[in-house]
């Protein structure tokens, strides 16, 4: 049971890293293109 546990404590914790992670990626790509498209303007 403490092995269950474990286990998807650790899931959880790199699930949630990751989704983060792809969170501040897409929020840097918006910010990254709308800078470059009023740099190109």
């Amino acid at each position: 049971m403490m092995g269950a546990l474990a286990f998807y404590t650790v899931t959880g914790i790199i699930y949630s890293e990751s989704v983060l992670a792809i969170i501040h990626f897409i929020l840097a790509a918006e910010r990254l293109s709308i800078g470059f498209e009023t740099f190109v303007r």
